[in-house]
């Protein structure tokens, strides 16, 4: 016996996939700053840098 299966792929506009979230969602989703996410993954980055370099060595 042998099945076929066929993929189906669809390409959605920005403002289909838009219009999804809302419906899906709602009010939940903000837009998202791309500064602000930048300075918060490098703030993040830099503190877990300064825990490795200050901790105490694992003996």
């Amino acid at each position: 016996m042998r099945i076929e299966t066929e993929l189906k792929t669809y390409t959605l506009a920005p403002e289909e996939i838009e219009a999804l979230l809302l419906t899906d969602f709602g009010d939940k989703i903000q837009p998202v700053d791309g500064a602000k996410l930048s300075k918060l993954k490098q703030q993040q980055t830099t503190a877990a840098a300064y825990k490795t370099r200050f901790s105490k060595p694992q003996t």
